[in-house]
């Protein structure tokens, strides 16, 4: 890939056959509504580009393709700045990712915070991801509007034309769907959907396979490491679900979760991790007595906490393991929040009665979250990532993120930051006084194995193998 642009591919004019067949469609297109914000054709013209791309490819042997990029915290910085720096800011990024394209492709805006990139000519998947890729890379490079320097959280989707598709509405359909998946992976994730290939990517399950997986416990947990950033040492870790096939394929969370949550299944699933965290920081507090009791991260979405067996699951997992006190912590998200959040009150605080924390997730770009500190009695507030890419570079990312660490220990809670990823962002953080961290500069996600020697490098596991927490009493 050539420095600072997109792929050598549309770096030349690409001459079809058949464009005549096209001229028409050219000439009407050359009065298609224009989007006033950004000064990109608007989402009228999708259809059109999609079919002429389409049409262009396939007398060659290629496949078109429709990129869409969503820049996740738009309403977070009109919120912040104001909805005129909101429109600033697409505008500018309009203007970047114009300048990087060249060759046959179509960019326009597809509304709301998304724009879609409509690629004919393609060899097939490895260049359409590499388009993706170049197309995030060049999202994610800070934006200087007026004195501020932005950063965007944004995510992808590529979507490749198919004989599957019957017309371009069933093509955008697609692309829309694997778009839904980007966005609940979050920043910098990029989601390719090939018709052609889907066998072959992305496992395929449905809910009777799901609830096998429940019944027969074929659902691991992987722990990233949360630490000190003064001293590097483990104060605790979030437990991420993992589901990996009998062929190895690993199904993605955004595939099973919303089978679970739908029929009903997650509190099963809830039930059986927490009684696994509950085990595991008990065995930690009973091999590992001289280091600090470290604390464990479970999520819970919507479903779990409107469930009225949330409490009951919770209590037999403390009943079953007797870990030590608050060492177990629910992870409350935004999305959580949004969804009657008075009615889960009494569940909040018959689940800390219990001995179990709680935290906030993604603290500091929504907008229930200081209603929530205000009202309940949290032990955790889980700063954003989105914050974490310009820390330590004197930018607002500095500001934010000290502010926040600062209102959080003042009023008796533990600010923990998300996405850390280099030395100077740890440096950074120790220097203002943060206790906790978590992010790649510690490790990815790992085994319990693995995670209790970071906690204490001179353990080693039983002779006899290392104790599953569920078989532990």
């Amino acid at each position: 890939m050539p420095e600072g642009g997109l792929p050598s591919v549309f770096r030349e004019r690409v001459t079809f056959p058949g464009e005549g067949r096209l001229r028409g469609l050219e000439s009407e297109r050359s009065a298609a509504p224009v989007d006033p914000v950004t000064g990109l054709p608007s989402r009228a013209v999708l259809a059109d580009a999609l079919s002429e791309a389409t049409l262009r490819s396939s007398t060659v042997g290629r496949r078109s393709a429709l990129v869409i990029l969503a820049v996740l915290n738009l309403r977070e910085i009109s919120e912040v700045f104001g909805f005129a720096v909101g429109d600033q800011v697409l505008a500018a990024l309009a203007v970047r990712l114009k300048a990087g394209l060249r060759g046959d492709v179509k960019l326009l805006r597809h509304g709301g915070a998304e724009f879609a990139l409509v690629v004919a000519g393609l060899s097939g998947r490895d260049e359409a991801e590499s388009i993706a890729a170049s197309l995030l890379r060049l999202a994610r490079e800070p934006l200087e509007i007026g004195r501020w320097s932005i950063h965007l959280s944004v995510c992808a989707a590529v979507t490749l034309s198919s004989r599957r598709y019957g017309d371009h509405e069933q093509f955008a359909k697609a692309a829309a769907s694997a778009l839904t998946r980007a966005r609940e992976l979050g920043h910098g994730s990029l989601v390719l959907e090939d018709a052609d290939r889907r066998g072959d990517d992305l496992p395929q399950v449905d809910e009777h396979m799901v609830r096998v997986a429940v019944d027969e416990q074929q659902f691991t947990l992987a722990y990233q490491p949360v630490v000190d950033p003064a001293s590097g040492e483990v104060r605790g870790a979030e437990a991420l679900l993992r589901w990996r096939l009998d062929d190895g394929r690993e199904v993605p969370t955004s595939v099973f979760l919303p089978i679970l949550e739908k029929s009903g299944m997650i509190i099963d699933l809830t039930a059986w991790q927490l009684m696994q965290v509950a085990g595991a920081a008990a065995e930690i507090r009973r091999s590992h007595p001289q280091v600090d009791c470290p604390v464990i991260f479970v999520n819970v979405g919507p479903q779990q906490l409107t469930h009225a067996r949330l409490p009951e699951v919770v209590e037999a997992a403390c009943v079953e393991h007797s870990p030590p006190p608050r060492s177990v912590c629910l992870d409350i998200t935004e999305r959580a929040l949004r969804l009657r959040p008075r009615s889960m009150w009494d569940t909040f605080r018959r689940v800390r009665d219990l001995g179990v924390s709680l935290a906030l997730d993604d603290f500091g770009v929504g907008t229930s979250s200081f209603e929530f500190l205000r009202d309940q009695d949290v032990d955790y507030v889980q700063i954003s990532r989105f914050f974490a890419r310009g820390l330590g570079d004197g930018g607002m990312d500095d500001v934010v993120v000290r502010h926040l660490v600062e209102a959080a220990l003042e009023i008796g809670l533990v600010p923990v930051v998300e996405g850390v990823e280099r030395e100077s962002q740890a440096r950074w953080l120790a220097e203002i006084g943060c206790p906790l961290a978590q992010g790649y500069l510690w490790g990815e996600a790992m085994s319990l194995e693995e995670l209790r020697r970071k906690i204490d490098p001179a353990w080693t596991p039983p002779e006899d193998g290392f104790a599953h927490p569920a078989d532990l009493a």
